[in-house]
């Protein structure tokens, strides 16, 4: 599981956790509504963008493509739940479900 949360002040100042239906949380933070849910088609792309944007572009851990997303075999059966404020993702985690084999080795290289 990996969790990316550019946006720090979303941990700051946690007043209220509502739990909605269907995968949805939203937390009143300082007036401003953040959302937790599980991410749709769409977000899911914006996802895809992301992590373009951070492994590829900022730490050069892969290489840029030309569609500007990276996405890898597991993204056909992982499950984003994407963190938003004001309609904008600012973090994401990704849960593999048991019995998908992903790996840490490539990595590595990196740490």
């Amino acid at each position: 599981m990996i969790l990316i949360f550019p946006d720090q002040s979303f941990f700051s100042g946690l007043s209220n956790v509502y739990s909605g239906t269907k995968g949805l949380i939203i937390i009143m933070v300082r007036e401003i509504d953040y959302i937790i849910k599980i991410a749709d088609q769409d977000e899911r792309e914006e996802i895809y963008k992301i992590r373009h944007d951070v492994y590829a572009i900022e730490l050069k851990q892969y290489a840029i493509n030309q569609q500007l997303k990276l996405m890898d075999d597991l993204d056909l059966f992982n499950t984003y739940i994407a963190a938003k404020k004001n309609q904008k993702i600012i973090g994401f985690l990704s849960i593999t479900p048991p019995g998908y084999k992903y790996s840490m080795l490539s990595w590595r290289q990196f740490f």
